[in-house]
């Protein structure tokens, strides 16, 4: 957080997640103000992150869960 001129407060967040960096700033005269608006970016970027995420490791299925799949299949 950083006070700017005239009263002005700062909120910045910095999330590092694998291969990015999610990033929410803001800046108003109410701090708590500020807060509750990065806070509503950063739901907004992690929530399409996480569905990027999942959509690249095959749905709502894990990586663990889709090799164990195809250990069962190929023991049958």
């Amino acid at each position: 957080m950083t006070i700017l001129a005239a009263n002005k407060y700062e909120v910045e967040v910095i999330i590092n997640v694998p291969d990015k960096k999610i990033i929410a700033k803001d800046s108003t005269m109410n701090v708590l103000a500020a807060v509750d608006i990065v806070e509503a970016r950063l739901n907004g970027q992690v929530r399409k992150y996480k569905d990027d995420v999942l959509a690249h490791a095959g749905g709502s299925r894990g990586v663990l869960a889709e090799a164990k799949k195809k250990l069962s299949v190929e023991n049958n």
